[in-house]
């Protein structure tokens, strides 16, 4: 009985600074990487077909550290479809 009492007061704080990381990550300078398909890429592997329609980007985040502070860059990928049924 008597370490439920740390437990909770454990993972309060856990969670206190687990939101005070997100706040700060939220608040960081953001710069946005737009990485589409090369033309030569455009076409569909299985069927050969050009006929593509873009679909939601994939997105990936990661941080580096600047002199001074620390700074997020978000990847965004371009997807590519197929608009054929094969």
């Amino acid at each position: 009985m008597h370490g439920e009492p740390c437990a909770d007061l454990a993972a309060a704080i856990g969670q206190h600074k687990r939101k005070q990381n997100e706040e700060r990550k939220a608040a960081l300078e953001t710069d946005v990487v737009d990485q589409v398909v090369a033309d030569h890429k455009r076409a569909c592997p299985k069927c050969v077909s050009d006929d593509m329609t873009t679909a939601e980007p994939q997105e990936r985040a990661d941080y580096g550290y600047v002199p001074g502070y620390f700074r997020r860059r978000v990847h965004r990928q371009e997807v590519l479809v197929c608009k054929s049924p094969s």
